[in-house]
């Protein structure tokens, strides 16, 4: 997705995949991620942007816990991190990943 337009931009796309950012609640967001998944702009309540550049592929799955640990720590790329290390810790106790990968 071209990321270069503004809110009213991204608002706009928005409304022609059926989802009007006007009736957002608090904590609801829209997120658009570049092909790349480098960069993403996320649509918040009361018409908020904000803007996340990652150094390496963003993780979409931060996506589904980054409105709660936002509302919290209105630091995007702390909540971002803290999403990460959340999601990392699910996967470890699961057995999916072990720790011996992400500390090499």
């Amino acid at each position: 997705m071209d990321l270069r337009a503004n809110h009213l931009g991204l608002g706009e796309v928005a409304i022609r995949y059926r989802i009007d950012p006007r009736k957002l609640n608090p904590g609801d967001m829209i997120v658009f991620v570049n092909r790349a998944r480098t960069l993403s702009k996320i649509l918040c309540h009361n018409q908020t942007l904000l803007y996340l550049r990652a150094d390496s592929k963003i993780n979409l799955e931060t996506f589904e816990h980054l409105a709660q640990i936002f509302s919290k720590t209105g630091n995007l790329s702390v909540s971002y991190d803290q999403a990460n290390a959340m999601i990392l810790k699910k996967r470890i106790k699961r057995g999916q990943v072990k720790i011996e990968e992400y500390l090499a």
